[in-house]
């Protein structure tokens, strides 16, 4: 079940966000930036039963927040991203991510569409990646100390649909501080197969329970010594046992 999502390029306009909200997303609260952008850029909704969510900056290319997950107790802050196009509008979002870093304790999470890839492995056909176009993001990479969440599914997150020779390329990422390495749970993300849209979506999910250890049977001698020991055992192992369910339907409860 979804209880937190960020959109990106929703195109939802100011005078439509409560209606489309409410239609959507009845009894979620939600933020989004479009007081720095006219079209939407980024919207983020939570179930506020399982989420806290205190927006600290908000930028036409990225909002933080302060999270506090109810069901856990977790603390931490996320960043959603939605980068421009071109390098030098990108300049202005690399510089507040490492302003928010200077000044970050908590564990942290920073995902969404950065408009750039890392690596020169990272595109599939289009015009060559040279490290003038990669420089920026390294560099803030760096010096906020993130590292790449390790994730399962799709390898390239966009692609060209428009053209023959199709462009792949990884322009969706996940990371996260070292702090969030050291103190949160376990977590699995995931790039889904695209849709509609030209993009993967990224799932992540809390692992919040291990393999479970198989207990031992515990016996202790003297309880033999009893004198109704065995007559206890034979009442006990004779007894029938069923089974009990509950159930929900049309939100009338029945029992079996």
């Amino acid at each position: 079940m979804l209880v937190l999502v960020g959109l990106l390029e929703t195109k939802i306009k100011s005078n439509k966000i409560d209606q489309v909200a409410a239609k959507l997303f009845g009894g979620w609260s939600y933020t989004t930036n479009l007081v720095e952008h006219y079209n939407g850029r980024i919207w983020i909704i939570w179930r506020p039963y399982n989420y806290k969510v205190n927006t600290i900056d908000t930028t036409a290319q990225h909002i933080t927040c302060e999270v506090f997950y109810i069901p856990l107790q977790l603390s931490f802050a996320l960043t959603f991203v939605y980068a421009f196009n071109t390098r030098e509008e990108r300049k202005g979002l690399w510089s507040n991510l490492v302003a928010y870093h200077r000044g970050c304790h908590k564990p942290w999470m920073i995902l969404g569409d950065f408009n750039s890839v890392l690596r020169e492995e990272d595109r599939i056909r289009g015009n060559p990646i040279t490290w003038a176009d990669i420089v920026d993001f390294h560099t803030c990479i760096e010096e906020c100390e993130l590292i790449e969440f390790p994730h399962a599914g799709s390898k390239y997150t966009w692609n060209d649909k428009g053209s023959n020779q199709r462009i792949f390329s990884k322009l969706d990422w996940i990371f996260t501080n070292n702090r969030w390495l050291d103190t949160m749970p376990s977590c699995r993300a995931i790039y889904l197969p695209e849709v509609i849209n030209d993009h993967c979506p990224a799932k992540i999910t809390w692992m919040t329970e291990g393999p479970r250890e198989k207990k031992q049977f515990h016996y202790c001698n003297v309880w033999a010594q009893h004198p109704n020991f065995t007559r206890v055992v034979q009442e006990v192992w004779s007894e029938y046992v069923g089974m009990y369910a509950s159930t929900y339907v049309d939100g009338t409860r029945s029992s079996t």
